[in-house]
This record gives C-alpha cells, sequence and structure tokens, in this order.
C-alpha cells in the first residue's frame, strides 16, 4: 500500500496508517458480507416457491462463540434439469470443483453431462444427492481422482462405474516419463476400444518404452481407457473436459458473492437452454447438429467399407484390413 500510494499520489504515509486503512476496508468487507449471507434463507424460499419440486438446501454449522452461525455450504438442484437429464442425456456424470475469487475463498462443486449434441449439460451444483440413480447401477461417474469425490461416490452410488479423467493421470504420469514417445503410446492405448488390440498396444509399448509402462499399468487402466468402460453409457469420453468446460464458463461470475454468483450462473445457464432449444426448433432435421456432421462423416467414411450378409440380418463389415460384425 505505500508503494502504490506514492506511485499513484506522490505521497508518503506512514505504516501504521496503511493498517488502519486496511482495517477499516475489511470491517466494511466483514460487515457487508454478514449482511449478505443473511439473506440466503430468502433466497431459498424465493427458489422453493418459483420451483416447487427442486432440492434447495443451505447448511450452517454450530454458531460460533458471538453466537452467529457458520455458513457450510449450499445446494441447488433445479427439477426441470434434473427430470431433461435422466429422461434425455447418457448415464455418465463428470464431477469437479473450482476455487472462487471473492475474499472468502471456498469452492464451487458441479456434476454435469453430456447431452444429445454431444454439449456439456448441467444437473447440479455443490453436492450430487438427489437425482433419483438410487445404487447408481448402469451409471458412470467421471473425476479428476480427488480422494474425497472418490469416497463419495462409492458411500452414496456404490455400483456406478467410476472413471479417472486420462488427461489428469497423463499429467502425473509424464512427470515421472517425460518424452513424446511417451505420450503419443499413451493415447493409443487410451483409445483402444477392446481387449485383444489393447494387449497388443501395451506389449509394444514395453519393447519401446521399458519401466514407463510398469508405471502405466499401476495408474489403473481398467479407469481411464476405452477398453473397459461399459457401452451402456453411450459415451467414450475418457476425460473430464465437461466439467472443466463448465468451471471456464462461469468464471466471470466466480468473482462475486454468493447469491449474485448463483444467480449469474442460473440466468447463465437458462439463456443457453433456450438458444439450443431455438436452434433446435428452427432446424428441419430431428438429430442434432453435432450428431449430424458425425453421421456424414461417417457416410463418406463407409464407402470403403463392404458388408458381407450372412442370412440371419447379421453382417460382416471389411474396411480395408479391419473386420468388425454388427447387426442390421
Amino acid at each position: 500500500m505505500e508503494a502504490d500510494v506514492k506511485e499513484k499520489y506522490v505521497l508518503t504515509v506512514p505504516r501504521i496508517q496503511c493498517y488502519r486503512a486496511k482495517w477499516r476496508t475489511l470491517t466494511m468487507i466483514t460487515d457487508s458480507l454478514e449482511d449478505h449471507y443473511s439473506k440466503l434463507w430468502a433466497y431459498v424460499a424465493k427458489l422453493r416457491r418459483t420451483n416447487r419440486n427442486g432440492i434447495f438446501k443451505i447448511k450452517v454449522d454450530r454458531p460460533t462463540i458471538e453466537g452467529k452461525p457458520y455458513f457450510h455450504r449450499f445446494y441447488v438442484g433445479f427439477d426441470a434439469l434434473k427430470r431433461d437429464w435422466l429422461a434425455e442425456c447418457r448415464p455418465i456424470i463428470g464431477l469437479d470443483g473450482c476455487f472462487l475469487k471473492t475474499f472468502l475463498r471456498g469452492q464451487l462443486l458441479c456434476a454435469v453431462d453430456r447431452d444429445g449434441n454431444n454439449q456439456i449439460f448441467s444437473i447440479a451444483w455443490a453436492v450430487v444427492e438427489d437425482l433419483e440413480i438410487h445404487d447408481g447401477y448402469g451409471y458412470i461417474v467421471i473425476s479428476d481422482q480427488q480422494k474425497g469425490l472418490l469416497n463419495v461416490v462409492r458411500k452414496l452410488i456404490p455400483h456406478a462405474k467410476q472413471i479417472n479423467c486420462a488427461r489428469h493421470i497423463y499429467a502425473n504420469w509424464k512427470k515421472v516419463n517425460p518424452s513424446d514417445a511417451l505420450k503419443k503410446w499413451f493415447w493409443i492405448a487410451v483409445q483402444t476400444t477392446n481387449q485383444a488390440n489393447f494387449n497388443d498396444v501395451i506389449k509394444e509399448m514395453q519393447e519401446i518404452l521399458g519401466k514407463a509402462v510398469e508405471d502405466f499399468m499401476n495408474q489403473g487402466p481398467s479407469h481411464f481407457c476405452k477398453t473397459f468402460i461399459n457401452t451402456f453409457s453411450r459415451c467414450d469420453i475418457v476425460d473430464n473436459n465437461l466439467s472443466e468446460t463448465f468451471n471456464g464458463y462461469i468464471v466471470p461470475t466466480r468473482h462475486k458473492h454468493i447469491i449474485d454468483m448463483l444467480k449469474d450462473i442460473r440466468v447463465a445457464l437458462m439463456e443457453r437452454m433456450f438458444v439450443k432449444k431455438q436452434m433446435m426448433l428452427n432446424s428441419d432435421d430431428n438429430i442434432c447438429l453435432r450428431i449430424r456432421k458425425k453421421l456424414e462423416e461417417a457416410k463418406v467414411g463407409s464407402k470403403a467399407c463392404t458388408p458381407r450378409l450372412n442370412g440371419e440380418l447379421k453382417f460382416e463389415v471389411r474396411l480395408i484390413d479391419e473386420v468388425y460384425c454388427g447387426s442390421q
């Protein structure tokens, strides 16, 4: 503060005066925060009144010595988001947290999914405990290996398949094994879709990379490689980019106090969903835009395929030197 005042106003102020100014400023901020947080209960009541089937929870710890309750957490779960997620989205949940930029710090936890157009779909913020997925059977949860999240998911939805973000795994792996060749083979192994090819890739990695392969296997490939991910999710993601995208989407509002931040997130998501809905309503196609693009790319690639029907409504498709089977 001394240096800033001298540079900006060409004044020399004593240090004790800077301490006093800082103390008065912090006192003003604290009083403002107390008034702001005291309105949380009114905000919850308004949310419940306008969204009767939604779930909004506020938790405070026991009162401090001064007799004032201490804010602990706030949960936001809009009914419309939950219903649409259960009805239309893939059974995969990305969990992540981001630090808030306010004077009090704190974290915002989010649960997001991928919608029918392969874009992010926000499910809830703070915690996930009311999504009616019971013991988690048939669902996949992907996170960045935070032990707290892993333990909570294991406790609340024990039968859900837990996946670790492959990018997070690679970031840790390359610290011990820094090499461009390692990066190439890591992603080849991660993207392999069947056990036989995965074993072949690991064998080649062993010949080229040596001990680094042992480190790779110690990371637990069953938790981040496509080969071991069940197909019921109908989604082949192996990273948690959707959560990080959401965190980046709300960066501007993470500098605000809690009620203002929650309002901004709600409004931003409301406007985003309206835009996406209008995009589909204005389209002559009943298939989402990004999925249509994938289908068109697949059509072009199918020119190199030769199907052979076996007489039982099944066929063999040959693509150059690759063969895979399927049903009509």
